[in-house]
């Protein structure tokens, strides 16, 4: 599988993803419901890379869900399921880590 064919897989999941958080909860869903459905479509998927590439992401979600990390499972399904062109979910928002800015370092240091 080429790059430029995996970074495209990626941006139609990402748009996937904010299409989904547009549409707000009309796309709701139980994850195992969820799981199902992309389980059950990924058979169908007919290029062998990306069938192998939905399998792993769903295997990850599989596995993280069955540890109680549905939260952290989440972003693996919603990866699979927008390769197989299926609505995704969003059920609880990006955690983004943010850097505080440093207090005194090397201008307290010069001072």
């Amino acid at each position: 599988m080429t790059t430029r064919r995996i970074a495209a897989l990626a941006i139609a999941a990402a748009t996937l993803t904010a299409t989904a958080l547009a549409s707000g909860p009309s796309l709701a869903a139980g994850f195992d419901t969820q799981l199902g459905e992309a389980q059950a479509a990924s058979l169908a998927q007919p290029e062998r890379e990306i069938r192998d590439t939905i399998a792993t992401h769903l295997s990850t979600a599989e596995s993280l869900q069955a540890q109680g990390r549905e939260a952290e499972a989440q972003p693996y399904l919603n990866l699979a399921r927008g390769l197989l062109g299926l609505p995704v979910e969003q059920s609880v928002p990006f955690r983004t880590q943010t850097a505080e800015r440093p207090t005194g370092g090397l201008q307290a240091e010069r001072n």
